[in-house]
């Protein structure tokens, strides 16, 4: 390759027989130096960034509900009490004293609770569910309130509730006898989202590590080299996470717990393949230069433009998220480009440096010697000659596996892309059956007190009173005039303006409600009315999403006729002496608020991100696979294939999750981040083996080029490969589902790329196509191919 020159030198830059000092010495002054200045990126999560942008529907009908009616405005915690063989007198004495607690005390950020402990015992029994086991308590917080502070508040609560019912209300499980209350709803669910992240980034980067660790001492068999790629992640870890620390303090970028969760992971991963890249080649190259300054450097020329290659690719790809309009997607964009920018300028300056000053003795016991050196210790020993293995031990010699897949894809390519791509094409069919969902809550444990709170409410009240719809209108013209002649009235039917109650019939004639609240007029803005609509459905579910845009567009309806019936009768009314109407405008506005209409939202928001981030991340890719291997061709059917890939992965991780796992479905953001995550590494390992049967063909044919590319590249990739997809796996570990979830499908894909596309698939094709696969560079004419 034409930057092979440009690499040796950088080798030798980096990692000379002085120079490699001075390397080692800059990383752990960079690494120092941030650490003291800039705070840790854990220090600066924000686990309560809005997801959805302030444009967003919903966002804007949350925003009008605050100035319109500040008195319905709030965030509620839903205190849940249940016993399964009815509530007793006790039992609603026990919540009367509570509430009589937070009444007389409230704690921080509260705003208001039912005065329940005025009425009579008795009165309460109203309240309960259908089968008097069941009992809710709202308490409303004020909107904004710093997240820290609903930690502590429902600490609180969870103290008097242990002081009003007892601790093991709180702790038994529910299938167990007695009383049993439970903290649900809104700031039931942020609290628990941000507890569930408690420790676990040093959980996730202690077991990484570890992880790491064994499978690079099972792989390579050398303690020392295991080491090796663990030094060069550390060192970028400890650059990464002060960067993202100031960059987060100064408000730059926003960063989450899953953020830094997956960030950690892709580190580990993707650094260790670029270390093994760099091992791999040194390894091989140790065993015909006796200097092991000489082997550096050749081995920078051969695969440091491979690392530097793929790190781009990754990085461009990961930083394609900035496009993405949804929280959790767009914050993704910075934290993981930087990381893997880092992490590969390590892999081309640190770990060679590392290596360089190891030489030999990196590989311990298995130590890569020249034939020379073999030849010389043998003598010394007596020894009269040594078998093939051991000769061949640790010198980069391609085993003989390798050497066979090598020659099976260049002898035999069409069975091997037939078998490939039926094998792929079968799982990726499964795709069809994804059914995705949007709910946070069904991606917390099942024990989680919200979660277990959310499923008493659904077991024993209608789904729907769970999370009402809010439907806000405003109306102009006659409708304002009818509503300053009730100005103060805030009871409803009697002031309500007729658009008002044409909305409410209209409302009420929809299939999927169950009811409708009066109007309720605002005080602080004319003419707007709010209704709370309460579905016949699960209000988290995907037909419920789907009757949102149903739900305005009736309501838009209704405004517009009556707006035109108002509109005519005003100007009748107001006809000049001259015959003329005098100009009299009447207009509309539909706001529809509530988890519903969130969740509706982040579907359309996510969907909009996947059809925008997709193409543009196969366009970078495509560009830089042109200017590297000046190859349309094989520009071509590297993405075609890592784009199988992905979809294979995803259709046998909805196998695995599906019908191992029993999840009915997935969160809606695992197909955008698999795909950046599964097209962007999958090509890493492409541009690796690839570009060693581009330096193979200009040396030897290209049938020889390609069994020489797959053979000599297939145990670097294997174990690379072995352990990204474990690094992804861990995730699995976390209690959040769409970690598991994601860690699962990102796993299932690199190993679909290390096994099937990297090592036949994508060989197979180059040795279809022949010189095409080179197109438009010709070979050389003394090319039997």
């Amino acid at each position: 390759m034409h930057e092979s020159s440009f690499f040796e030198k950088w080798g030798a830059l980096v990692a000379g027989r002085w120079s490699k000092w001075i390397t080692v010495a800059v990383w752990i002054v960079l690494a120092a130096v941030l650490s003291i200045a800039a705070p840790s990126v854990n220090r600066e999560e924000n686990n309560q960034a809005a997801s959805l942008p302030a444009s967003a529907p919903s966002v804007v009908a949350s925003t009008k509900l605050q100035t319109a009616f500040p008195s319905s405005a709030g965030q509620p915690a839903l205190v849940v009490w249940y016993r399964a063989g009815g509530l007793t007198t006790a039992d609603l004495t026990d919540i009367q004293v509570f509430t009589r607690q937070l009444r007389t005390h409230p704690i921080a950020g509260q705003k208001s609770i039912p005065p329940l402990d005025s009425m009579p015992a008795a009165a309460l029994r109203g309240f309960e569910s259908s089968d008097h086991t069941t009992f809710v308590l709202p308490v409303t917080f004020q909107q904004n309130v710093d997240p820290s502070v609903l930690t502590k508040s429902i600490q609180n609560m969870t103290t008097q509730i242990q002081a009003a019912a007892g601790k093991d209300a709180l702790s038994q499980s529910i299938s167990s006898p007695g009383l049993h209350v439970r903290i649900t709803g809104p700031v039931g669910i942020a609290v628990d989202a941000q507890g569930l992240f408690k420790n676990a980034d040093v959980t996730l980067l202690a077991s990484t590590t570890l992880l790491v660790l064994v499978l690079l001492i099972l792989l390579y068999r050398s303690p020392i080299l295991a080491f090796v790629p663990l030094v060069g992640v550390g060192f970028a870890y400890g650059v990464v996470s002060p960067l993202l620390g100031l960059l987060a303090k100064s408000g730059i970028i926003v960063v989450d717990a899953q953020g830094i969760s997956i960030m950690t992971v892709l580190l580990f991963g993707a650094g260790t393949d670029y270390c093994l890249f760099i091992v791999s080649r040194y390894r091989e190259l140790l065993a015909v230069e006796s200097d092991k300054h000489q082997a550096m450097k050749k081995a920078a020329g051969g695969a440091a433009g491979a690392v530097a290659m793929s790190g781009l690719t990754v990085v461009l790809s990961l930083f394609t998220l900035l496009f993405a309009k949804y929280g959790s997607d767009h914050r993704f964009a910075v934290p993981f480009s930087l990381s893997i920018l880092v992490m590969a300028l390590a892999g081309i300056t640190l770990v060679p440096a590392l290596l360089a000053i190891l030489g030999r003795m990196a590989f311990f016991p298995f130590i890569p010697r020249t034939e020379e050196m073999r030849r010389i210790s043998g003598a010394k020993r007596g020894v009269k000659s040594m078998s093939r293995r051991q000769a061949t031990r640790g010198s980069g010699t391609p085993g003989r596996f390798s050497q066979a897949i090598g020659r099976i894809v260049s002898t035999r390519p069409w069975p091997v892309v037939i078998a490939s791509v039926i094998v792929l094409g079968i799982l990726a069919s499964f795709t069809a059956q994804i059914r995705p969902t949007y709910d946070l809550l069904t991606s917390f444990p099942k024990t989680m007190q919200s979660r277990e709170g959310y499923t008493l409410l659904s077991d024993h009240f209608s789904k729907g009173t769970l999370a009402p719809v809010q439907v806000m209108i405003q109306t102009t013209g006659s409708d304002q005039s009818n509503g300053a002649s009730a100005a103060g009235n805030q009871k409803t039917d009697s002031g309500a303006s007729q658009s008002a109650q044409a909305v409410a019939k209209t409302l009420k004639s929809l299939s999927f409600v169950q009811s409708v609240s009066q109007p309720k007029r605002s005080l602080a803005e004319p003419g707007i009315y709010l209704y709370n609509v309460t579905l016949n459905e699960d209000p988290y579910s995907l037909q419920a999403m789907q009757d949102i845009p149903i739900m305005e567009k009736s309501v838009q309806k209704t405004l517009g006729n009556a707006s035109v019936t108002s509109g005519t009768n005003a100007a009748r009314n107001q006809t000049g002496s001259n015959g003329s109407a005098v100009s009299n405008t009447s207009s509309s506005n539909v706001w529809i608020g509530g988890e519903t209409a969130t969740q509706y939202d982040t579907q359309q928001y996510t969907n909009r991100d996947t059809r925008t981030v997709i193409p543009i991340v196969i366009a970078i890719i495509a560009v830089l696979l042109l200017l590297y291997l000046r190859s349309v061709v094989a520009m071509v059917y590297l993405i075609l294939t890592v784009v199988l890939s992905y979809f294979s992965a995803l259709g046998l991780g909805w196998i695995l999750l599906h019908y191992g796992l029993h999840t009915s479905a997935i969160s809606g953001a695992i197909p955008l981040y698999s795909f950046v995550f599964l097209v962007a590494l999958g090509e890493d390992y492409n541009i690796f083996m690839v570009s060693r049967i581009w330096q193979a063909k200009e040396v030897m044919t290209l049938q020889n080029a390609i069994s020489e590319g797959v053979s000599r590249t297939s145990s670097v990739i294997t174990s690379a490969g072995l352990i990204l997809a474990a690094t992804f796996a861990v995730l699995a570990s976390l209690p959040l589902q769409i970690l598991v979830q994601f860690g699962i499908v990102t796993a299932i894909g690199v190993l679909l790329d290390t096994f099937i596309v990297r090592p036949l698939l994508v060989p197979s094709i180059t040795a279809l196509l022949g010189r095409a696969a080179f197109w438009p560079v010709k070979l050389k004419q003394t090319d039997p191919k």
